[in-house]
């Protein structure tokens, strides 16, 4: 969490914003809170942002995009482990929030699957089948231009 907002509030995603950074195994309902806070400070501090030293270096003065927006784009999780909460909606809740349909990747523990067998996609009311493709493969496409 610590990295990818240090990436994003420094310019790394303004300098080469079509680098995509993928992190396993990082957890993932971090984003919801980390996605909002950077945006509130962004808001309430933007010219904080001219003093890191990229920014400073390059003489821009604010980001080009809002954080958020750099996290959607530039920036993938792969799922394992996902620890959904049992109530299926409250689960929707914290995939919509996390951004799933866009940063989630499928990834499993093999060799041993013990823990995240990919049949949960398929008996959890939380996913749709847009939702489903685009963990499952949509999203590693567009990380790979394919």
């Amino acid at each position: 969490m610590v990295n990818v907002g240090n990436m994003i509030m420094r310019g790394v995603f303004d300098k080469c914003p079509d680098l995509n950074v993928v992190l396993q195994e990082a957890g993932h309902w971090w984003v919801p809170f980390i996605r909002y806070r950077m945006e509130e400070f962004y808001e309430m501090h933007p010219d904080d942002i001219k003093i890191t030293p990229r920014k400073h270096g390059t003489n821009e003065d604010y980001l080009q995009r809002s954080p958020s927006e750099s996290l959607r784009d530039n920036v993938y999780l792969c799922i394992q482990p996902l620890s959904l909460p049992r109530n299926s909606g409250e689960a929707r809740n914290m995939l919509e929030m996390s951004l799933a349909d866009e940063m989630f990747i499928y990834s499993s523990d093999w060799p041993h699957q013990t823990l995240d067998p990919p049949t949960w996609f398929y008996t959890s009311r939380a996913f749709d089948d847009e939702l489903r493709q685009s963990i499952l493969s949509k999203n590693a496409e567009e990380i790979l231009r394919l």
